[in-house]
């Protein structure tokens, strides 16, 4: 069963508390929603970003991932395969 909507400030919320390194548990409660859901959320986030063309660096920084979660995040929603694990990235 899932959870409620996302509502679009209550998002923004959560990227700036991502941003502010403040831990899931806490956002989860702050929330209202399990830790699962933010989890959940973030791994969304990072597929819409990396759809809207930000860079798998920049998409770490914003949702306070490291490289292995965002690459498994857009490996489970079927955009990046083994070929394309070192594309999109600001490094060169």
């Amino acid at each position: 069963m899932a959870g409620s909507s996302w509502k679009p400030q209550e998002e923004e919320r959560l990227i700036k508390e991502l941003a502010d390194n403040i831990k899931i548990e806490q956002i989860a409660l702050n929330h209202n929603r399990s830790s699962g859901a933010i989890q959940s959320r973030r791994r969304h986030l990072a597929s819409v970003y990396y759809e809207d063309g930000m860079s798998i660096d920049a998409i770490m920084k914003k949702l306070n991932l490291n490289s292995t979660q965002v690459h498994r995040a857009l490996k489970r929603r079927g955009l990046l395969d083994k070929s394309d694990m070192g594309t999109q990235t600001d490094e060169v």
